[in-house]
């Protein structure tokens, strides 16, 4: 029975450890610290498609560390609305433009597949984005890669105009 019991409480701290794992960018975890003053400081960088796209500094008061990181924001539709953001950690900006460009450059430009395609990227705290092969090439970002009410198409027109939005909020790094 203490055998049953051991193997339980280690898949439950087993699960909590995965669990917290998809939050794992450096944001994230400077902002759940617990035991320290932290202070957030937004830079709204625009509002596209109902995405907010802002820049969050992060300071912890007590040790004086501070960090960066670019904040998007959506709020669902619906009797249920809820508002659900994610961070990226500047690494995770890089490798995010370099997948939209390569969207943008060569995918979305390429013949159509013989078979059903799709491209994604998914970030340490869950921002997914990704195309698909539907009679074109349809863009798409999930601020959420597991609440499927946070999906945000982009149209083709739309990829220059959300690559420079992220590059200026670079810049405010």
């Amino acid at each position: 029975m203490k055998k049953v019991l051991a193997i339980a409480a280690f898949a439950l701290i087993s699960m909590n450890v995965l669990a917290q794992d998809k939050k794992a960018c450096k944001a994230d975890v400077m902002e759940s610290k617990p035991g320290v003053v932290i202070q957030k400081e937004y830079f709204r960088i625009t509002t596209f498609r109902g995405l907010a796209i802002a820049v969050e500094y992060i300071t912890d008061l007590t040790s004086n560390q501070k960090l960066s990181a670019l904040d998007f924001e959506f709020t669902t539709g619906g009797d249920n609305s809820e508002t659900v953001s994610t961070l990226l950690d500047p690494d995770e900006v890089d490798a995010l433009l370099a997948f939209f460009q390569n969207m943008q450059d060569n995918i979305s430009k390429s013949a159509a597949p013989k078979n059903y395609t799709e491209y994604s990227y998914i970030t340490k705290s869950g921002l997914q984005a990704g195309c698909y092969w539907n009679n074109g090439w349809k863009t798409y970002l999930k601020v959420d890669n597991e609440n499927s009410k946070t999906d945000v198409e982009l149209g083709k027109d739309d990829m220059p105009v959300f690559i420079s939005f992220i590059r200026q909020a670079k810049t405010k790094f």
